[in-house]
């Protein structure tokens, strides 16, 4: 678990990790310079059970130099990964080692997801499905799963050299495709369970308008990562800019009113359409209305 200045949800992130049924493991928690309460948080908690570790930067070097830390210093024979904003379910880390465990030729397994709100609440349901898509398919497609949600085998992370730091905020389908084009197409399985809760709140839409100019490079100029951060960079200035907080907020209740109406719950997902209204009403006019419309 990377964290940084996640004081808001840790401790809810870190206590699902500790239910767990399975309890054969080391929880491996990487302070990423946290200025805020996040780094008591964890020690706290690692008072209170030796399982877990702490590994500190002394500044904000990033996710992905977090996950490979974690990565060089994990003994187990496999990973698991987790945000530290999301929940685990008790029976996840059981049932996805057993699946590796009688898989030896899956290199990761991911499980369906419930979508939870900022407090927790249910939004909906993921049902994710195994990946048969090729490195090309995967880039033309997206990802298929959730990436804090896998459970993966350290030797096929490493033998793909781990995370690359140039797709800081599309880490996972860089990560994919690597692996689709060492092990093959089916590199992946996805367990029907829903075995983890995936947070949705208004500041991942403000992070994803930037991934997704990160995303559309995966797969380019292999072992080029200077010449590819380069060529990302010169987009990001435009992608910050013209993502407002009152625009990341109207997609955030957008989606969360998708998530609801799908689900069968018109009356709270009618209420997130109306606050997505107010926050931005020229782009719920031009997105969130057709949501409306499609059935």
């Amino acid at each position: 678990m990377g964290a940084h200045n996640e004081e808001q949800y840790i401790s809810e992130s870190i206590e699902s990790v500790l239910r767990q049924n399975f309890n054969d493991y080391e929880f491996l928690i990487i302070d990423d310079g946290s200025t805020d309460n996040t780094p008591s948080i964890i020690e706290h908690y690692s008072e209170c059970d030796d399982r877990i570790k702490i590994i500190t930067n002394s500044s904000n070097k990033g996710l992905m130099v977090s996950l490979n830390k974690g990565i060089a210093e994990a003994r187990g024979e496999y990973i698991a990964r987790m945000d530290a904003d999301d929940r685990s379910l008790p029976e996840r880390f059981a049932k996805q080692v057993q699946f590796l465990d009688a898989n030896p030729h899956t290199h990761l397994v991911g499980c369906s997801v419930r979508y939870i709100g900022p407090h927790g609440d249910p939004l909906g349901v993921w049902s994710c499905s195994p990946s048969t898509n090729g490195p090309e398919g995967l880039m033309e497609n997206g990802k298929d799963m959730a990436h804090a949600s896998v459970l993966m085998r350290k030797s096929s992370i490493r033998a793909v050299n781990g995370y690359r730091e140039p797709f800081a905020l599309a880490e996972d389908l860089d990560l994919w495709v690597r692996l689709a084009r060492k092990f093959g197409p089916k590199f992946s399985s996805v367990l029907p369970d829903i075995l983890f809760e995936y947070r949705i709140t208004p500041d991942l839409y403000r992070r994803r308008n930037i991934g997704e100019i990160y995303g559309s490079h995966v797969g380019e100029l292999v072992g080029e990562e200077e010449k590819l951060q380069a060529r990302i960079s010169a987009h990001l200035e435009q992608a910050t800019t013209e993502l407002s907080p009152a625009r990341y907020t109207s997609m955030y209740h957008i989606t969360a009113g998708r998530l609801l109406r799908n689900y069968g719950n018109n009356t709270k997902a009618a209420k997130h359409f109306l606050t997505a209204l107010r926050y931005d009403p020229a782009f719920f006019t031009k997105t969130g209305f057709q949501l409306l419309l499609d059935r």
